[in-house]
This record gives C-alpha cells, sequence and structure tokens, in this order.
C-alpha cells in the first residue's frame, strides 16, 4: 500500500509527459518494412487453410438455422411503400435518358449483325403448316373484298382528281372534224 500509495498523479502526469510525439515517431520508426514482410511471409498457405478448414459444415448450418421466418418476414417487412416509391422516384428522366443515349447506333448495329441466317431460317422452320394455315384462314373473303374495295376507291379518286381542265381540253381538241 505504501508503494502504491507514492505514485501520485504528479507522478502519472509526469511519466505520460514523458511520452512525447518524438518517442512515438522513434517507436513506430523502428518497425520496418523487413518487420512487416516477416509478419506476412509467417501466414503461410498452410495457415490459411487450416483457418478455412475449421469453418465446418455444422458451422455453416448452425449460422444458417439463425435465420428464421421470423427474421425473414422482418427483413421483407421493412420494405415498406414508402421505400419502394423512394427508390423509384431516384429514377429520374435524366437517369432514362442517359440509359437510352448509351444505346449508341454501333449498339444498334451489333444487335441486328447478330441475327444471322441460320437465327432467320431457326426461326422460319419453327413456323409449321398447320400455323401458316391458320393465318391464312384468318384471311376471308369479305378482309380481302374490304381492302380491295378501299385499295379501288383511292385509287380512283387519285386518278379522276389528277384529270385537269387542261387535260380534258387537250383530249377534246385532238377529235378533229
Amino acid at each position: 500500500m505504501a508503494g502504491l500509495a507514492s505514485i501520485t498523479a504528479e507522478v502519472v502526469m509526469a511519466g505520460l509527459a514523458s511520452i512525447t510525439d518524438e518517442v512515438v515517431m522513434a517507436r513506430l520508426a523502428s518497425i520496418t518494412a523487413k518487420v512487416v514482410m516477416a509478419g506476412l511471409a509467417s501466414i503461410t498457405a498452410e495457415v490459411v487453410m487450416a483457418g478455412l478448414a475449421c469453418i465446418t459444415a455444422e458451422v455453416v448450418m448452425v449460422l444458417l438455422g439463425s435465420i428464421t421466418a421470423e427474421v425473414v418476414m422482418a427483413g421483407l417487412a421493412s420494405i415498406t411503400d414508402e421505400v419502394v416509391m423512394a427508390g423509384l422516384a431516384s429514377i429520374t428522366a435524366e437517369v432514362v435518358m442517359a440509359e437510352l443515349a448509351s444505346i449508341t447506333a454501333e449498339v444498334v448495329m451489333a444487335g441486328l449483325t447478330s441475327i444471322t441466317g441460320e437465327v432467320v431460317m431457326a426461326g422460319l422452320a419453327s413456323v409449321t403448316a398447320e400455323e401458316v394455315r391458320a393465318g391464312l384462314t384468318f384471311i376471308t373473303a369479305e378482309v380481302v373484298m374490304a381492302g380491295l374495295a378501299f385499295v379501288i376507291a383511292e385509287v380512283v379518286m387519285a386518278e379522276l382528281a389528277s384529270i385537269t381542265a387542261e387535260m380534258v381540253m387537250a383530249g377534246l381538241a385532238s377529235i378533229t372534224a
């Protein structure tokens, strides 16, 4: 007790005061690169493998076993509508435009050139006769007639509109006595 009593606050403070920046730096300077490298070199592959080997299947199963349904549900429950909306709100027009701008002509051409003759032929070969017939039977006489009637009316009107008074007069003038 007498020994401890002699360690006064002044003695402690004097001891701490003697640990100057220079003392600390001198200590750190003594830890050379060789000391560090020697320490690293002692970590051999065997040491690493031994450490990994201690992670047994039982340890993994225990860790997985601690992930209960309640833990999973609690995690999912923390994904509120607000969280989802906040995530969506962060996708601004600038982000979308930046993504679209990254689709250059080169990217498009690269995609098109990847469509080889083999790919096209494989796609056509997958179209069976039944599918072709089903497609053709959809085109009924009514559909064809409706299409023709539309085309004829449009073409006739266009032709009539192109006949000017000059053309009519020229035609009549060509009819001589």
